[in-house]
């Protein structure tokens, strides 16, 4: 879900008939900065109860940015919301995509990105897991890190409380306070979840939706990112294999993988800390269950996994600099972009209660990643608060919506059959599988905008005009280094 590549005035601003006024009190809205996003952008901050239900407990703040249409005298009444992945992004992140995929819809329609709770701008769940040059090399899930943030942010916050249907309840009391126009979607990995379950909870309050790397709930993550990721991966070995000088220059490229895992099993991989800052002789083993779930994480992106042939074959042959780099630079992405705290909160409450450990373990047999993530989750969310499943959390989200569906035919994350999953209770649905494409979207974003405007204008996937996805390549493999 994820897979990992991202002020203030006092006047009151009234944003025309889909953000103003609203039955519960004027919003002030001040101008502000949202990187990637230029034009007209306001943000405001709505309270809503960390704890619902409970008289007189803390209130949070729902950091909410809207970049105005550009076309005043034509826009339409019915915004798009963006919804981040992770979980623990923040939409507010997601200013560059929004101008790339989205930049024809805000001719006529205000974006709106909202910050779910728990994240960057709406009562962060923050803390870094990995604050050491040993941290980076160590455990997914360093047990005394995952302790003192769940320590720390319990001094302040409820940490049950930060579940996808309280993130649901948000922003259905931004939506009324924004002036109670319907809606369109756009949610990305987690953010598809959050919006299915909008779609169960507030079906009326929702004109169109596009979900893009569905994240249903029976993915029970990370339960099957091994065989997914094991098909991805192979893919990789195909496409590697097709393409000349990648074939010439790794011909036993899946070989190597194994070599190179099977060493790290062994504890035959070292490493100086020196080379991540540490002190000059302390040095670590690079583990199969550290190198593993980065390899995944490196398949997320197209352009991260460009680098795996070369990268595999030099870590193989004990150059292990290239590696090392790339597992420091993953996870200080985690460290910024991921709000740890909410990333657990929602993990531990959802799918780490469904998962079913000899089910993950036969899924894992004879892959590259093994049992590596689950045995991880399942290890830190022995330890992290988790709020009660709602009843109906696993079943079939039914929905009468008109929704887009979209995946890429590399994500080893959330490959196309979780979207076909979720279609399962939709009367209105398409599905468009992007050649190679991966979790990252933004390889296909300039293709996607002109079908992705057409399906939001006319909410329907009927006569959309998808020629140029056939023109969408994974780029070219990186070459070995001097050549």
């Amino acid at each position: 879900m994820g897979a990992l590549r991202a002020a203030a005035a006092i006047t009151l601003f009234l944003l025309g008939s889909t953000i103003g006024l609203s039955a519960q009190g004027n919003l002030t809205w001040t101008p502000c900065v949202i990187p990637g996003l230029e034009g007209e952008v306001r943000c405001t901050k709505i309270p809503v109860p960390e704890v619902r239900g409970v008289d007189g407990g803390r209130r949070i703040e729902i950091h909410v940015a809207v970049a105005r249409a550009r076309n005043e005298s034509g826009r339409r009444t019915d915004p798009l919301w963006m919804i981040a992945g992770g979980p623990g992004q923040a939409a507010s992140g997601m200013g560059p995509f929004a101008t790339t995929a989205f930049g024809r819809v805000r001719e006529h329609r205000d974006i709106v990105l909202v910050d779910v709770r728990g994240t960057d701008r709406s009562a962060p769940l923050q803390c870094a897991l990995y604050r050491t040059p040993a941290a980076l090399l160590g455990e997914t899930y360093p047990k005394a890190a995952v302790e003192f943030c769940r320590d720390s942010l319990a001094a302040h916050a409820v940490l049950t409380a930060y579940t996808t249907e309280q993130i649901v309840q948000d922003l259905e009391e931004v939506r009324r306070r924004l002036g109670g126009e319907k809606i369109n979607l756009y949610g990305t990995s987690y953010g598809t979840r959050v919006a299915l379950v909008y779609m169960r909870r507030f079906p009326g309050s929702i004109r169109a939706a596009i979900l893009k790397s569905a994240a249903p709930a029976a993915m029970r993550a990370p339960t099957f990112y091994a065989p997914d990721g094991q098909v991805a991966m192979e893919k990789l070995f195909s496409d590697c294999r097709a393409e000349g000088a990648c074939a010439a220059a790794f011909s036993d490229l899946p070989v190597q993988l194994n070599r190179l895992l099977d060493r790290a099993e062994r504890g035959e991989l070292r490493v100086g800390l020196d080379v991540l800052g540490g002190a000059p002789g302390d040095s670590v083993a690079l583990t199969r269950d550290l190198i593993a779930p980065i390899l995944l994480g490196a398949l997320q992106s197209v352009h991260d996994a460009a680098t795996l042939p070369a990268l595999i074959a030099m870590a193989a042959g004990g150059q292990l600099r290239p590696l090392t780099g790339l597992i420091a630079q993953y996870r200080r992405g985690l460290n910024t972009m991921i709000a740890t705290g909410m990333h657990l909160s929602v993990m531990c409450a959802e799918d780490t209660k469904l998962i079913d450990a000899a089910e993950a373990a036969r899924e894992a047999r004879g892959t590259f990643l093994g049992n590596a993530r689950v045995r991880a989750q399942l290890g830190a969310c022995a330890s992290w608060p988790a709020a009660p499943l709602p009843a109906d959390y696993a079943s079939t989200v039914r929905s009468t919506v008109p929704t887009l569906f979209v995946s890429g035919d590399l994500d080893p994350n959330t490959p196309a059959r979780w979207a076909d999953s979720a279609r399962a209770g939709f009367t209105r649905s398409w599905h468009v599988v992007l050649p190679g494409v991966a979790h990252s979207f933004s390889s296909a974003g300039t293709c996607g905008a002109e079908w992705m405007a057409a399906f939001l204008e006319r909410a329907t996937g009927q006569g959309l005009d998808l020629s140029c996805v056939a023109g969408i390549r994974r780029p070219p493999f990186s070459p070995p280094p001097g050549n």
